[in-house]
């Protein structure tokens, strides 16, 4: 959800005439909810608990999805970018915090690389997914040059819209997946005792 993005920022721009400083809104509002959630992440997991919190990230992320996918405008895409940055930064501080409580002492560095290790694992998948796609649009553009010039840049535009939507749809599944296996986790004992 960071990184994504900047692989369909031109073509969404483009496809729904956002100018460049709502661009940058759109991009800086994931770290700023981010932020702002890795600052009350804590707080909302004594509050509902670790698996509580887990869920409301996912659920917070699958929905920003089809509100940015469907988005027909910057207001949208302004709200599901802000969406996505407050479940990253709820992820950022409750997964680390679950593993610590759960893990044993011999496995919690190996349960904190692991989180690391996926995180940056998600951040190629991102790069893999928009490469598939621009290459794909190039591969349209080339397809398009043999119509006739006005129905071109219909096509182009068709293609590109298409693309970038996409894009943002192909991450509706890690979210369901995500929600999906929190179903099958226990509680933090820690928070247990709390509770």
């Amino acid at each position: 959800d960071a990184t994504i993005i900047f692989v369909a920022l031109h073509d969404m721009g483009r496809a729904l005439q956002i100018n460049a400083q709502q661009l940058q809104w759109v991009v800086s509002a994931y770290t700023v909810a981010f932020g702002g959630s890795l600052l009350l992440g804590g707080r909302a997991a004594d509050l509902i608990g670790r698996r509580g919190a887990m869920l409301l990230a996912g659920l917070l992320f699958t929905a920003s999805i089809p509100i940015m996918a469907l988005a027909s405008g910057y207001t949208p895409l302004l709200l599901g970018r802000l969406l996505q940055g407050i479940s990253g930064g709820l992820i950022g501080v409750v997964i680390p915090l679950y593993l610590a409580e759960v893990l044993s002492p011999e496995r919690r560095g190996r349960g904190a690389a692991m989180f690391q290790l996926l995180l940056t694992v998600g951040l190629v998948l991102a790069a893999l997914i928009g490469l598939y796609h621009a290459h794909a649009v190039d591969a349209a553009t080339e397809a398009v040059r043999s119509l006739p010039v006005a129905q071109q840049a219909q096509e182009l535009f068709t293609v590109k819209d298409h693309a970038w939507r996409t894009i943002f749809w192909t991450c509706l599944a890690p979210g369901l997946l995500f929600c999906a296996g929190i179903f099958w986790l226990s509680e933090s004992p820690r928070w247990l005792e709390q509770a």
